[in-house]
């Protein structure tokens, strides 16, 4: 797939607050489009885990949703699965997979919810971390084409990111091979 992302660099609404603003920092009317990324390839695949890297503000998440409508394209809008647009079950996370208990077990386990009384819970009673990663067995127990999640594992410390960035790669390559 060839992404090309920019948007228009001038305000949406003309106010009195934005020409103070565009008359503070120099900027004038001649000043169109911010580019983020001009004719990008990008060949993703089923199975595939992607990531964008890059400074604070430098347009990953643009990118990102650019990513997201192109595949959306291809796997349908059911195919594709946003994490951070998820509602939550208030029910015990385990029930609100959908799955047997011992497959719910499992998949909650690989996303770093293996405690028996985390998984009783209601997301409610879970932590901003903790529901980030139900968020993310929720969505991987629907088996869309695709999941997408900006700032994917950044509310969650170090070791914890990298075993469930582990675990969700191991769960994409088990995905491929069946």
């Amino acid at each position: 797939m060839k992404l090309t992302v920019r948007y228009e660099f001038l305000p949406k609404r003309h106010s009195l607050n934005t020409a103070v603003v565009m008359d503070h920092f120099g900027v004038d009317f001649e000043q169109g489009q911010h580019v983020v990324a001009e004719g990008v390839e990008l060949d993703v695949r089923p199975g595939d885990v992607v990531l964008f890297v890059g400074p604070s503000g430098s347009g990953k998440s643009s990118l990102l949703r650019a990513t997201a409508k192109e595949v959306a394209g291809d796997a349908g809008e059911a195919g594709v699965v946003w994490i951070d647009r998820l509602a939550l079950p208030e029910v015990p996370v385990v029930d609100g997979l959908g799955l047997p208990a011992a497959e719910g077990m499992g998949l909650l386990t690989a996303c770093g919810l293996g405690e028996a009384q985390l998984m009783l819970r209601a997301p409610s009673e879970l932590s901003d971390g903790q529901r980030y990663r139900y968020r993310l067995a929720l969505a991987l127990a629907r088996r869309p084409a695709w999941v997408v999640a900006d700032e994917f594992c950044a509310n969650l410390d170090r070791v914890l990111a990298k075993v469930v960035a582990f675990n969700v790669r191991r769960l994409a390559d088990k995905r491929v091979e069946s």
